[in-house]
């Protein structure tokens, strides 16, 4: 069973929270019954926006999300993402308030968390490729091999982009 989720609709049509309307919450929280209320973007000390910049192709909306994450991008759809994300933190309990949490989730933003853990998710991606195809070439050769990895870490920006340092050595056994 679920311990406690919300189901939200923004009354502006928006599937999630949203800072240009109120929201619709719907607490689902073990066997209680389920508790509707809304939620407004002021509630959260953020502003009614009237508009959403719309989402583009992939490169588009990847260049958005570094923009957001790096901390330069300060507009409604930086609202709309801090507003959800401290919706989360409330949901599972790292905050009290909608307004405590989105202080919180602003500060992982600016202080490049947020960020960093987009970087390292991406080289865990990377990394499992890496092994997956590493070794299925070994395996397709008759060789048994342990993988050992070392992550190097976030070192900062190169060219705009965030830097993780991957290395992988592959032991044979």
């Amino acid at each position: 069973g679920v311990e406690r989720a919300w189901v939200v609709h923004g009354l502006d049509g928006l599937d999630e929270i949203s800072v240009t309307a109120d929201s619709l919450v719907f607490e689902v929280a073990g066997d209680a019954p389920v508790r509707e209320s809304r939620l407004t973007p002021e509630e959260a000390g953020l502003p009614r926006h009237t508009l959403l910049p719309l989402g583009g192709d992939p490169a588009e909306n990847a260049r958005w999300l570094l923009d957001l994450l790096s901390g330069s991008l300060r507009d409604a759809s930086r609202d709309m993402v801090v507003f959800n994300a401290a919706a989360a933190l409330v949901v599972g309990g790292v905050a009290s308030s909608v307004r405590e949490a989105r202080a919180a989730a602003e500060e992982s933003i600016d202080a490049g968390k947020a960020l960093a853990l987009l970087v390292l998710l991406r080289g865990l991606c990377l990394l499992r490729h890496l092994l997956r195809g590493a070794l299925e070439l070994l395996l397709l050769h008759g060789q048994t091999v342990l993988p050992y990895v070392r992550v190097g870490g976030v070192y900062g920006l190169h060219g705009g982009k965030p830097l993780l340092v991957l290395k992988l050595r592959l032991l044979r056994v």
